[in-house]
């Protein structure tokens, strides 16, 4: 997916969108955004968007490659627009090879602050 915007949701949690095994990369704008809790954002390859690789609301986008495995330049790609998004367990290369990897110390992603957090199974 390649254009001004990859994918933009206006469903809401009332009608949960499955994006998985897809290519989301060099969008002028965000790769996704609009995702919200009952979304499922999983086993793609999403990276080098201009704005953001990901926009978020209260969401879980595990198992995906974000086109590095520094937590802090995937960080700084997610716009956490609700209360957090947990990204990790996370690719360690392109699906589909890449195999689940978390930072050092586990992090949940909160807008604004970090908090440690726990890895949850797929």
């Amino acid at each position: 997916m390649q254009n001004d915007y990859g994918f933009l949701l206006a469903t809401g949690p009332s009608y949960p969108t499955t994006i998985t095994y897809n290519n989301i990369i060099n969008n002028a704008n965000n790769g996704i955004s609009g995702i919200s809790s009952n979304d499922k954002v999983k086993y793609n390859n999403i990276y080098n968007n201009n704005i953001y690789d990901i926009g978020a609301r209260d969401a879980f986008i595990q198992f995906n490659w974000w086109g590095t495995v520094n937590c802090t330049e995937i960080e700084e790609k997610i716009d956490v627009y609700g209360e957090f998004a947990y990204y990790e367990p996370f690719l360690d290369s392109p699906y589909p090879s890449g195999k689940p990897r978390n930072c050092a110390e586990g992090k949940l992603l909160y807008k604004g602050w970090n908090l440690i957090g726990y890895s949850f199974e797929e």
